[in-house]
Order: structure tokens, then C-alpha cells, then sequence
């Protein structure tokens, strides 16, 4: 599946319609470093950041959305992955 990175939702205007939602993920990350943190097998209330190893509470982690979903455009055989990470999916929940 190739994805369209370079659409920005604030800047873009895509018409098609959604025919597939391809992935939806939730990931934690590390207040500090911005990366992925990984929870401890076994435990849950630590992980650790897959960056800097730092050891932390998943409380206190963020919790980053995303979704790719595939768009049906105006030619039925034309179809475009889209991919809506933390800050576009927060703004289609606004809306």
C-alpha cells in the first residue's frame, strides 16, 4: 500500500470517499523525547522509551493516535492512501 504523505489536512482538500480504514494505532511516547515507549513485558505500570531507555510510568506517557484509511476518488479505479497522524486525527475529531 503507498501512502500519500505529503497531504496536509490543513492545506489540502482531498473529495473521495472513504471506502477502507487500513490502521488505526495508538502509541505511547515519552513526555521528554517525543519517541515511543515500549511497555515492561510484564508490568503495567512501567515502560521504556525505545530512545533514550529511560525507565517511566505509562501514566505519565502521551498517547499518539493515527489512521491511514484508503479514499475512493472521482474514477472508480483511482484510489489514494491517506495517512492522519496525532495532530490531523485530533482535528478530525473536532470536526
Amino acid at each position: 500500500m503507498e501512502v500519500n504523505e505529503n497531504v496536509s489536512l490543513a492545506s489540502s482538500i482531498i473529495i473521495g470517499k472513504i471506502i477502507s480504514v487500513q490502521e488505526v494505532s495508538r502509541t505511547l511516547s515519552f513526555v521528554n523525547c517525543k519517541k515511543k515507549v515500549t511497555p515492561v513485558p510484564d508490568d503495567d505500570i512501567l515502560g521504556q522509551c525505545d530512545e533514550c531507555s529511560a525507565l517511566l510510568l505509562l501514566e505519565a506517557c502521551d498517547l499518539l493516535s493515527s489512521i491511514c484509511i484508503l479514499l475512493q476518488r472521482n474514477n472508480p479505479r483511482k484510489t489514494t492512501a491517506c495517512a492522519f497522524y496525532h495532530q490531523e486525527v485530533q482535528q478530525l475529531r473536532e470536526n
